[in-house]
């Protein structure tokens, strides 16, 4: 198996490969850096460019399975996707970024007649969001209408792919589905007061552009899906600073 990315996620995940017997390498695009995290989990690494195909066969060409823990995932994932349905490699990672399920679906027919299991959304957001709803709707089957709110906390410092991923999240401004249909609104819309946790601590929600979006609207029985992330600003400064950022940030 060879785990892609050598920051907390896939240290940890080769880490746990190793620990049950089987045969893992740790891989990325830092020398340095892949170099050191294998060495401190005890197993062998390579190093191989998302932008080189060649590199990637010789990476992927014997492995059972690739699990892509490297971020941001919406630049590194669809040409791994690509280049493990190319060498039969089943593929998972812990995307939440719509690009990345976009390219999944989009490969699900080559993969299929590969042979070959493209499993994405394996992290804290999509796989969890999902649990939820289902749970959630087992309990009220004639709902017509998901809203999830996706807080992560005690998660540390985050790293600078994690970082990247949450600016360009915001750089999408709001998306919904309404009726099935995937509708982008302006910037600022949508949000609104919330309140979080055991002390009901106040703050706004704002609807943002995720993965777990995409995907629920395609697993769940609902016609409307918003995802929200909270921020702890008061809801009219909300409704000013989000769509100033998110031009600033698709001006970049």
């Amino acid at each position: 198996m060879v785990v892609y990315g050598a920051g907390h996620a896939g240290k940890t995940v080769a880490r746990v490969v190793a620990a049950s017997g089987l045969p893992v390498v740790l891989a990325g695009r830092d020398l340095r850096r892949v170099k050191v995290v294998a060495s401190n989990v005890g197993v062998p690494f390579a190093i191989a460019s998302t932008t080189i195909p060649s590199e990637l066969d010789g990476l992927l060409g014997d492995a059972m399975a690739v699990v892509n823990t490297a971020g941001p995932l919406a630049a590194t994932a669809p040409s791994l996707i690509d280049a493990a349905i190319r060498n039969g490699t089943h593929y998972l990672d812990i995307a939440n970024e719509p690009e990345v399920l976009a390219a999944a679906f989009r490969s699900d027919s080559l993969a299929r007649e590969r042979g070959v299991s493209v499993v994405v959304g394996l992290g804290l957001g999509v796989a969890v969001s999902e649990a939820a709803a289902v749970e959630a709707l087992s309990l009220l089957p004639e709902s017509q209408r998901l809203e999830v709110v996706f807080a992560p906390r005690g998660l540390g410092s985050p790293t600078v792919g994690v970082v990247r991923t949450m600016l360009q999240t915001l750089a999408h401004g709001p998306y919904a589905v309404a009726d099935g249909r995937l509708v982008r609104h302006n910037p600022g819309w949508g949000v609104r007061p919330g309140y979080l946790g055991r002390d009901a601590v106040p703050t706004s929600l704002i609807p943002v552009f995720t993965g777990d979006l995409l995907a629920l609207s395609r697993s769940q029985p609902v016609g409307d899906v918003i995802v929200y992330t909270p921020v702890r600003l008061p809801t009219m400064s909300t409704r000013v600073a989000v769509p100033a950022a998110s031009a600033l940030l698709r001006s970049q």
